[in-house]
């Protein structure tokens, strides 16, 4: 029985071997076959833990690595020496250098693919959740081996999830997120990371509305945020208090004009055709684009709501709706409620 997104389950685990890329979890692709999702991460999800474990061992100097995935538990410094017994090299103390330096050296390699795994396994949850179809694109296989390297130096589950997200999106759309979108993701601090995902609920349609400042200030983000984030080059406009957003007309005869956010759509008309619809507002950069779509923030309905009160101040007819893709690549809107412009008194 097919679970929901398996076709783009598949295509990461074809991308990944076809590429040469695959990991720890890559002989484990013939029995996602015959198994469901929950069996196969129960047992990869303990395999993991069994792993990590034993990396910890080996760093700490308590076992060895004696290949075939197999690892030697030591109980006393006299089985070490043994074990050493018939090299030549300098110690420290008990140990031996070139001992050490092995075992930090398969402590190291075990982690990083420990984490890797783990991205990975991230990144297939996301997928499963998808209703995208399958791109006709591949991911190009510098882009996995980059993405490898990012992912295999990151141990906590919250960068686990941030890098799951970040391959899941490449998977649906490949070219999404470029090279340098996961340079800078490697660079951010905790705080940062924060504020990002802080901002990112308040981001509509590729900007960031400037009008709202008492409703941002309420969500603790105020003009300086903006300013760094502008700095290290998501947001621009900041130091010239923002650009006009403007609405396009898509009719002749009359206006008609769309606003999108991720889930969410406003719908703007006005009889003049001529009609100059905009808001005020900080556009995001390319790479802010890339940046604020992995935070996985959920949209701010008020702040989405205001915006729909400021198109309806400047608008004869303004209304919000859901909206979703069609097979046909267009776009089909539901659930439309008609916004009223606010009396002067609000």
């Amino acid at each position: 029985m097919k679970f929901f997104g398996e076709e783009l389950v598949i295509k990461m685990w074809d991308s990944f071997i076809d590429k040469g890329v695959g990991g720890i979890l890559k002989p484990a692709q013939e029995k996602r076959l015959g198994k469901t999702r929950h069996e196969i991460r129960r047992d990869e999800l303990l395999s993991l833990a069994q792993a990590e474990e034993d990396a910890k061992k080996i760093a700490a100097g308590e076992a060895v690595y004696c290949g075939n995935g197999q690892i030697k538990l030591l109980r006393s410094e006299q089985e070490v020496d043994k074990l050493m017994s018939d090299r030549i090299e300098p110690y420290i103390g008990e140990l031996s250098i070139c001992g050490l330096a092995s075992a930090a050296q398969t402590a190291e390699a075990m982690q990083k693919e420990i984490n890797i795994a783990k991205s990975m396994i991230k990144a297939e949850d996301e997928l499963a959740q998808s209703e995208v179809a399958p791109s006709d694109k591949e991911v190009e296989r510098d882009w996995l081996f980059a993405w490898r390297g990012y992912a295999e130096r990151v141990s906590s589950e919250e960068l686990q999830s941030l890098w799951g997200r970040v391959l899941a999106g490449e998977i649906k759309s490949p070219g999404s997120y470029s090279i340098r979108t996961m340079e800078f993701l490697k660079c951010l601090t905790k705080a940062e990371a924060q504020l990002i995902e802080k901002v990112a609920k308040i981001v509509m349609g590729n900007v960031i509305c400037r009008e709202l400042t008492d409703h941002y200030s309420n969500q603790n983000v105020n003009f300086h945020n903006f300013l760094f984030l502008q700095q290290i080059g998501l947001i621009s406009g900041v130091e010239s208090i923002g650009l006009d957003y403007k609405i396009n007309n898509r009719s002749e005869d009359s206006f008609l004009g769309y606003f999108f956010t991720d889930r969410k759509l406003i719908i703007i008309k006005d009889p003049s055709p001529k009609k100059n619809i905009a808001i005020k507002a900080y556009p995001l950069t390319a790479l802010g684009k890339e940046v604020f779509t992995l935070a996985g923030a959920t949209e701010d309905e008020e702040c989405f709501y205001k915006i729909a009160l400021l198109f309806a101040e400047r608008a004869a007819e303004v209304i919000i709706a859901d909206h979703k893709p069609a097979e046909n690549g267009q776009v089909t809107y539901f659930n439309e409620v008609e916004v009223h412009k606010p009396s002067k008194s609000q």
